[in-house]
């Protein structure tokens, strides 16, 4: 019987819950993607916050106008 191919969960929103889950296993993962994962989370979490500044940035300043998927898309280039 051939061993499971285990893949990596490259999801940046669960890749924490399913390195930890990787980490208990009996064979845990090498060090450096443990390492990988967290790196990747934290650049993630920042540029998801940056793009937020960004589209908050410019919804303040137009307010009144509920945005569409487009709209926020064109926020996120005007700032």
């Amino acid at each position: 019987m051939s061993k499971p191919r285990r893949r990596d969960c490259r999801t940046p929103a669960v890749s924490p819950f399913v390195m930890v889950m990787r980490i208990s296993y009996n064979t845990p993962p090498p060090v450096w993607q443990i390492g990988l994962a967290l790196v990747i989370g934290v650049l993630s979490t920042m540029a998801a916050m940056r793009v937020a500044g960004k589209v908050f940035r410019v919804g303040l300043l137009m307010h009144g106008k509920p945005p569409n998927f487009a709209t926020l898309i064109r926020w996120v280039r005007m700032a």
